[in-house]
């Protein structure tokens, strides 16, 4: 019912207002060399927001300001979420990140890139949310050859990579109490404009 997650973002091969997001925590310097340092080099000028751990060292945040990348410096704090089925303090030793200790650290990648995209007033193209570890880029996301991005784009998995797969068929059974055979999407690589973004990331974090 909102027109604006449907808008277009017309970039024009210009990738100085995009942004590229990713929860990067505890990572050694070579990771960030070669996500950054490729992400550079492909010849993307906008923005770089990468969440780290709060012991992330001096030489890496030195590169990047060499790489002009914003590290969002991350909080640990006790997870107040419990198991499954079980009344018992599973996770009593196990860090979350604040400000949400209710879920796990993979999963409040959702509502801090949202933060971190809610707070930056100059992000105001097209953004992509993804892993940071094992990619690598080749050409300028939003570069040469991109005109625009229109709303949200999800991406698929190989197609044998299902909703059949245990990862997804026993939350969706459980917590929907639907069942369908279609291909994964990866929830590790997202595409959108800055609303539909931000739409995505709420969604996610709600779920």
């Amino acid at each position: 019912t909102d027109p604006s997650l449907y808008e277009t973002t017309k970039v024009n091969g210009d990738s100085s207002t995009a942004t590229v997001m990713a929860l990067a925590s505890g990572y050694e310097l070579y990771t960030y060399k070669r996500f950054v340092g490729s992400l550079r080099k492909s010849g993307f000028k906008g923005h770089i927001i990468l969440g780290v751990a709060p012991d992330v060292s001096p030489q890496i945040l030195d590169y990047f300001k060499t790489r002009n990348v914003t590290p969002k410096i991350l909080k640990w704090v006790d997870c107040t979420y419990k198991k499954l089925k079980d009344d018992r303090d599973f996770f009593k030793k196990a860090k979350c990140s604040d400000p949400y200790p209710d879920i796990k650290i993979r999963w409040s990648r959702f509502p801090l890139a949202r933060d971190w995209l809610r707070d930056c007033e100059t992000c105001t193209g097209p953004v992509l949310v993804t892993d940071a570890r094992d990619l690598v880029f080749q050409r300028d996301p939003f570069g040469e050859g991109i005109d625009s991005i229109t709303g949200l784009q999800m991406y698929e998995e190989h197609v044998n990579q299902t909703t059949l797969h245990w990862l997804t068929k026993w939350p969706i059974g459980d917590c929907k109490g639907v069942y369908y055979n279609e291909t994964m999407l990866c929830s590790g690589t997202t595409t959108g404009t800055r609303a539909a973004m931000l739409n995505y990331l709420e969604i996610m974090y709600q779920e």
